[in-house]
């Protein structure tokens, strides 16, 4: 805990420092030895992907760290793949047991979503202390579960209302160290968000069936060779409809989110993240897949420069207070959590 609070609050912007002709050397030789290795080097390449980019987002001049074990996400991999490889021979010679695989699946999630969770705060590291995560299975069955099924039953109206209760349990389950991560987070910019995106979504249909009713292309819609492609044409509604939710979500998140006494600030534009998202995703289609290093740079760039720290005390010292306890406490953590399942 801090003790010398000073009268102004000091704000620390995220930085990434990546660039894209770095990453492209890790990226290409990831791939190159995936395929090679039928997929068994893909544990190698998300550490070293990881790696980088946790290695090159730095706060008040300090990096962060990613201290998982490829070994460790290689053995999660395969037990996945044995279960999928399981259920399809399963499936495929006996179709009654497929109800009871679902089932199963379904009990085992909220486990596999903390699993993940804690594996990913334990192997995350800054300033030479652990992240963790500390959120039950009981917990994870309500809110992933329990909440989204009864929400069938309001024809998914309150679901805005279950993604704040599902950030607001991820924020308040994880912690620095020993201090826990806090959130205030209301439903109501959720709310907001959906409801615009709702509306967007019901005016784009409108005006498309309209358009389509107006130009007599139902008529004609067999020989019609842009028929196929029609649906093509809502697709910048999906993509900034999603863009623009997302941003608000993680803007409404971050920006209820404290530790100790310290709080977070995400100003992400949704305009400009639909930019980036449409620019990648021609520049991926142009280059044939060789760009996408450039679009994962370009993009962390941004929701760094987008994310700021706000320290009401002195950094140094809040760090400096936990680092010897939790040295320890992070190694044992990161042994106990054996496995991962990329969730």
């Amino acid at each position: 805990m801090s003790h010398n609070i000073p009268q102004h609050p000091t704000v620390h912007p995220f930085e990434f420092h990546g660039k894209s002709g770095e990453f492209f050397k890790i990226w290409i030789v990831n791939i190159c030895l995936t395929i090679l290795t039928l997929g068994i080097y893909s544990a190698w390449a998300k550490v070293r992907t990881s790696q980088y980019f946790y290695g090159h987002t730095t706060l008040a001049g300090s990096s962060f760290e990613y201290t998982a074990k490829p070994m460790t996400i290689l053995k999660g991999r395969l037990v996945a793949f044995f279960v999928i490889i399981l259920y399809s021979l399963s499936t495929s010679f006996f179709p009654l047991i497929t109800p009871l695989f679902i089932i199963a699946f379904l009990i085992i999630l909220p486990w596999l979503i903390c699993r993940s969770l804690k594996f990913r705060a334990v192997n995350s590291r800054y300033r030479n202390l652990n992240f963790n995560f500390h959120g039950t299975y009981g917990q994870a069955f309500c809110n992933y579960l329990l909440f989204p099924l009864l929400s069938v039953f309001t024809l998914y109206l309150i679901y805005p209302l279950i993604i704040a209760i599902q950030n607001r349990w991820y924020v308040n389950n994880s912690s620095y160290g020993q201090t826990k991560f806090t959130s205030n987070l209301s439903a109501k910019p959720i709310f907001f968000a959906c409801f615009i995106a709702a509306l967007v979504i019901i005016v784009a249909f409108a005006g498309f069936f309209g358009l389509i009713l107006g130009g007599n292309l139902i008529s004609d819609i067999e020989n019609n060779p842009l028929a196929p492609f029609l649906g093509i044409a809502l697709l910048p509604v999906y993509y900034g409809v999603y863009v623009y939710v997302h941003a608000k979500i993680v803007n409404a998140t971050m920006n209820s989110t404290k530790l100790d006494q310290h709080s977070f600030e995400s100003n992400l534009k949704a305009s400009k993240l639909l930019w980036l998202l449409i620019t990648n995703t021609l520049a991926i289609m142009v280059s044939l897949g060789l760009l996408i290093p450039w679009t994962h740079i370009r993009m962390a760039r941004y929701k760094a420069d987008c994310t700021q720290f706000v320290a009401t005390g002195n950094l140094d010292e809040f760090t400096r207070d936990a680092a010897g306890h939790q040295n320890a406490l992070g190694e044992e953590l990161g042994d106990v959590m054996d496995l991962e399942f990329g969730i």
